[in-house]
């Protein structure tokens, strides 16, 4: 199994954060303690998947995959794409892209650094 986008190569992963986060309406009671704290979920939850990696071949490959990448992320994203992790043994995310940052060390064209920031989606 690998670490694939949209059914496409991610190459190396180095790290994987995936977090779940609920949106809670928190209300502490005045002239109380914590206790007292009124808590509900009435915003559902929100997973995040972080990852990073790089690409290594020729200076067109790279380019070519970083050209990918970005045009996943067009500002229509309509529908969420597959996010396969291998971390989990190839758990399979829907997903829309939230953040994407390439990067080149100077000289070296041939490996592509990536930070991409993913958000669970069912639309």
């Amino acid at each position: 199994m690998a670490y694939t986008l949209n059914g496409d190569s991610l190459y190396q992963v180095n790290y994987e954060s995936i977090s779940k986060i609920a949106s809670l309406l928190v209300l502490p009671m005045p002239i109380s303690d914590s206790d007292d704290t009124q808590v509900y979920d009435f915003g559902g939850a929100t997973r995040t998947i972080t990852i990073t990696g790089v690409i290594v071949g020729t200076a067109n490959h790279t380019q070519f995959k970083s050209d990918f990448i970005d045009d996943i992320l067009d500002g229509d994203q309509s529908a969420p794409v597959d996010y396969v992790s291998d971390t989990m043994g190839g758990v399979t995310y829907k997903v829309k892209i939230d953040n994407i940052d390439t990067s080149y060390r100077s000289g070296v064209p041939e490996s592509l650094e990536y930070t991409i920031k993913m958000i669970e989606a069912d639309t």
